[in-house]
């Protein structure tokens, strides 16, 4: 999930490396590495909650065993920890594209990252409290 996750930081790391002459190619090497180990793993995971439930699997894999099972609970509070963790790479990548689309901000731009991810912050927490699910 994080190695998805931290493609939106991938741009910007790739523009640091390139203007400082550093090998693309290693760059380019390791992304593709790392989407397909990720990409491997997410099939492995989904086909073995499908194998296991089959068509009765939960959208979350994790919410097809009982509450009580240890290993479910594991797994949920890894999930947790995912997400929580993952949340400010999206967070941060999407205060800067914002910040790149807009022509013109008012205030010095030292302070427009922190205004671009206050407005996000607030925007996402007001979307969380408006939905139901």
């Amino acid at each position: 999930n994080t190695c998805q996750m931290a493609h939106f930081d991938a741009p910007r790391l790739y523009h640091s490396l390139s203007s400082q002459g550093k090998d693309i190619d290693a760059f380019r090497r390791v992304c593709l590495t790392a989407f397909l180990t990720a990409g491997i793993i997410a099939v492995l995971i989904m086909a073995g909650g499908f194998w296991t439930f089959g068509g009765s699997t939960a959208a979350l894999l994790s919410s097809s065993y009982h509450p009580s099972d240890p290993l479910a609970l594991a797994a949920r509070a890894a999930t947790l920890l995912s997400v929580a963790t993952a949340y400010p790479l999206v967070c941060s990548a999407f205060a800067r594209q914002a910040i790149n689309l807009s022509p013109t901000l008012p205030g010095p731009p030292e302070h427009h990252q922190t205004m671009a991810t206050l407005v996000t912050v607030a925007s996402s927490v007001t979307v969380g409290i408006l939905c139901s699910n």
